[in-house]
């Protein structure tokens, strides 16, 4: 995903007044989608890990959204992608995908359950 790929995004995206906002967004107007486009990349690697978790037996797109993985075992992966890629593994043997994409999918789950779940 390149600049122009992200700004085509953002020109499509409603940032207007009536625009839902989850709890804890900040400078939303300031920095919104077209700033991504420094790390695309980045974004193009957790979006496979996210697909493959999806493809996975048992397992279907976003089922992770009703909260059946706890807070603790989310922060437990993200402990354990960590700790592999500091002992030198970048590429997870199970997935094949870089670590720290997998540790950006589990905190973009987190991200999204804590700011859209209702209060």
């Amino acid at each position: 995903m390149g600049p122009a790929d992200v700004a085509a995004l953002d020109a499509g995206a409603d940032h207007g007044a009536d625009a839902p906002r989850g709890r804890g967004v900040v400078g939303v107007e300031a920095a919104t989608m077209s700033s991504a486009h420094h790390i695309g990349p980045a974004l193009v690697h957790m979006a496979a890990v996210l697909a493959e978790g999806d493809s996975r037996p048992g397992r279907k797109p976003g089922d992770w959204l009703d909260g059946r993985i706890s807070e603790e075992a989310q922060l437990a992966a993200i402990r354990r992608h960590l700790d592999r890629y500091e002992d030198g593994e970048e590429i997870d043997a199970d997935s094949g995908a870089h670590s720290l994409a997998h540790v950006m999918a589990r905190c973009a789950m987190l991200i999204t359950l804590d700011t859209t779940r209702e209060e």
